[in-house]
């Protein structure tokens, strides 16, 4: 063979490889779960798999269909989607059919009450303290679930009640702060303490984030004075070791507190602060990148709660005011902003992004707004809770439920851009146990086709050389 016919050879090979290689990444790049509070690991609010632009309701659960199962609506704590299910945790976790929305289990702990979940190693987590109303707590816990059946797994007792923090599956670990101003590491399997790191601080009411390696989370010294400084800490997620803290700016007035919780990308830690600025730090140093004011008010509590949400290139984080910024992630520079609450005491409203758009309620309309100009693309009737995106879902709850809410209120939405009431193509692998084989087969069938052409082509090639 001369070397034309080699060069044919190598260059149709690798056109085979490269096609399989895409192919083959096309079906497993897809966002399947939203397991954490704020999504993935590192907290970014971004989700891949896309957001409805034409959102159309799958399903929906009533106040009647939550009284069915002897359950009490008020109050669902950040919706999680894992294993082709969604876990909420109002009067006691529950975990729910993602394609249909029908009942698969419920756990309630006597005299506990749950908050934050988490989910990973199939299992779930969830925080449990002894009331649930802040001023009464005393006790905290983090409990694990078998996701598939809610059976009792084990359970973990922190020295305070984790009143804010949400707890984080990473690295086979979960991560969690408490109001002693502790941050936790359990072993995700037996519950056992790996370890833990008092972090000179009066709480924790930042959730952990996770990224390589290492573990980052906020925390709330004096607030009105400098005796006790808050800071962003950096540790090591194997040890606890300290790698660096970042003292946030005192603003004499302010609540000089981080409550709200990192979100780490592209080798950046986001987050925000009672005093009014936004920053940007270094991952692996802390050093200080940029910062921005974006609080201006003259309360007491006018700064950022809030998580962020992290596009490709923007920051998308609200503000106590009520008001939704978008920042350029490289300068923090503010690309556009908008009013979301009237009120001016919106609390940590959290929005989320993807398909293009952040998804946040205005004025008790849950919207989806175009993210380059912050334009209206869709709105339903209902005030909007924290939001789980997954596999073409938008799962969302109704956060005006009331008692003596009427049976047939909405308490919780599932949208997507399709019209069946079934999962997304993209699921249909993991849901149809015979997917697996016809994913193989249209696999082969493709290898096939690119083989046979490629062979005619060289054949043809050796018939016509002279």
């Amino acid at each position: 063979m001369n070397n034309s016919g080699t060069k044919i050879l190598i260059i149709s090979s690798l056109i085979i490889y490269s096609t399989l290689f895409i192919f083959a990444g096309s079906v497993d790049a897809e966002q399947t779960s939203w397991p954490n509070f704020q999504g993935n690991s590192s907290r970014t609010g971004y989700s891949d798999s896309g957001i409805p632009k034409e959102p159309k309701l799958i399903w929906q659960l009533t106040v009647g269909d939550f009284k069915k199962n002897g359950v009490d609506p008020r109050g669902i704590n950040r919706p999680i989607i894992y294993d082709n299910k969604v876990f909420i945790s109002p009067s006691e976790v529950i975990g729910l059919d993602l394609s249909t929305g029908d009942f698969l289990w419920n756990y309630k702990e006597k005299n506990l009450y749950p908050s934050n979940i988490a989910a990973g190693d199939g299992k779930i987590f969830a925080v449990f303290n002894d009331s649930s109303l802040l001023k009464n707590i005393n006790q905290g816990f983090i409990y694990a679930l078998d996701e598939k059946t809610g059976n009792f797994l084990w359970k973990y007792q922190t020295q305070k009640p984790i009143s804010h923090s949400a707890p984080l599956f990473g690295n086979d670990k979960i991560f969690v702060g408490d109001d002693s101003g502790t941050l936790y590491t359990l072993d995700s399997k037996t519950g056992k303490l790996i370890w833990k790191r008092f972090l000179d601080a009066e709480v924790i009411h930042s959730s952990p984030s996770f990224y390589k390696g290492m573990v980052f989370v906020g925390t709330e010294g004096s607030g009105r004075s400098d005796v006790l400084p808050s800071h962003l800490f950096a540790l090591e997620a194997e040890t606890g070791n300290i790698v660096w803290k970042f003292q946030v700016d005192f603003i004499s007035g302010k609540a000089n507190l981080i409550h709200s919780t990192p979100a780490v990308l592209n080798n950046v830690v986001y987050f925000g602060s009672e005093n009014g600025y936004f920053y940007a730090l270094a991952y692996d140093s802390g050093r200080l990148i940029w910062k921005k004011k974006i609080a201006l008010g003259y309360k007491f509590l006018v700064g950022v709660s809030a998580p962020s949400s992290l596009g490709k290139e923007k920051i998308f984080v609200t503000t106590w005011e009520g008001k939704l910024f978008s920042l350029e992630q490289k300068t923090g520079e503010i690309v556009w902003q908008r009013v979301f609450d009237k009120s001016g005491n919106s609390g940590d409203a959290v929005a989320i992004t993807g398909s293009g758009m952040v998804c946040i309620t205005i004025n008790e309309e849950f919207s989806c707004l175009d993210e380059n100009n912050g334009e209206i693309v869709w709105q339903k009737e209902f005030s909007g809770g924290t939001l789980a995106a997954a596999s073409g879902l938008l799962v969302v709850s109704n956060i005006g439920i009331a008692d003596g809410s009427p049976d047939s209120t909405p308490v919780l939405f599932a949208f997507s851009d399709t019209k069946e009431s079934s999962l997304p193509q993209i699921l249909q692998k993991s849901y149809n146990k015979d997917s697996e084989g016809t994913d193989l087969l249209l696999f082969g069938i493709i290898a096939v086709g690119i083989s046979f052409f490629t062979c005619l082509g060289f054949l043809v090639y050796k018939i016509k050389k002279p």
